[in-house]
């Protein structure tokens, strides 16, 4: 086969799959579910490397799989992203926060991110993740990013071409990122406080259901240890109810939740 057509006949199929592969008539369903699916495996992955729950040793692999889903979703190393984590709590709202609010809405929101050498400038680098650095899984995570991301939109366009992976990947991944940092962004600004927190943190019920239950903030900052953040029975958290049924199935252990007297302590309204 002549080498330039069959380049040309691979050009061509591309470019009849690329219009049915845009917003005006891409496939919704792909994209939210990938969303679902990124939120869903980094907040029930990244509660567990806090510390807020534990999976039993008889299950590691079940974590380390969420672990490389962490990576494959586009949400880098699991490990810079609670080194930034456990700053922010460390800083928060201070010069040295690595999304700090003071510095604006766009800034907290996605600017932050644009100078790799900023959270080294201002926090010191990843010198809060030492008893993590240790273990091997998280090395290999850090060692083999190509290969996992190259590894999922390949798998995405051989299911379902083009419109796959711009849809189940791209747009997907874009949406997925702004959800994720509207909680840094505006989970300081706007919604409600329930708890005498030093910070600007709030709780915004209506980014609930797409942040998974990471959106009543306020709740998480007051009760930084408990893996439940949906701390009233309306509050919807999703990520909660999964560790909730991991709990009762044996699958989750020591599963972290304030005490009355901690939330007496810390209430507003009493």
């Amino acid at each position: 086969m002549n080498p330039s057509k069959a380049t040309g006949g691979i050009v061509e199929d591309l470019t009849k799959q690329l219009p049915k592969s845009m917003f005006l008539s891409m496939d919704a369903d792909k994209t939210l579910l990938h969303i679902i699916q990124k939120k869903i495996t980094s907040a029930k992955n990244v509660h567990c490397i806090l510390g807020y729950c534990r999976w039993p040793r008889s299950l590691k692999s079940l974590h380390e799989t969420d672990g490389i889903k962490f990576r494959v979703f586009h949400d880098g190393d699991p490990l810079d992203w609670v080194s930034i984590h456990r700053f922010h709590h460390q800083f928060t709202d201070s010069d040295r926060d690595p999304h700090s609010p003071i510095e604006g809405f766009w800034f907290s929101h996605v600017w932050w991110i644009c100078d790799t050498r900023y959270i080294k400038y201002k926090c010191g680098g990843r010198n809060n993740v030492m008893d993590l650095k240790q273990q091997w899984f998280y090395w290999f995570l850090r060692m083999t990013i190509g290969f996992h991301v190259l590894m999922f939109w390949t798998v995405l366009y051989l299911y379902g071409g083009l419109p796959y992976l711009t849809c189940g990947g791209g747009v997907g991944g874009v949406i997925g990122y702004h959800v994720t940092w509207l909680v840094n962004s505006a989970c300081h600004i706007w919604g409600s406080r329930s708890w005498k927190t030093k910070d600007t943190s709030r709780n915004v019920w209506w980014l609930s259901l797409f942040t998974m239950g990471e959106s009543w903030h306020n709740n998480h900052h007051a009760f930084e240890s408990s893996a439940r953040q949906g701390l009233e029975w309306w509050q919807i958290d999703i990520t909660w109810y999964l560790i909730r049924l991991f709990e009762v199935l044996g699958l989750a252990t020591d599963v972290k939740l304030p005490s009355e007297f901690q939330k007496q302590k810390l209430a507003l309204t009493r």
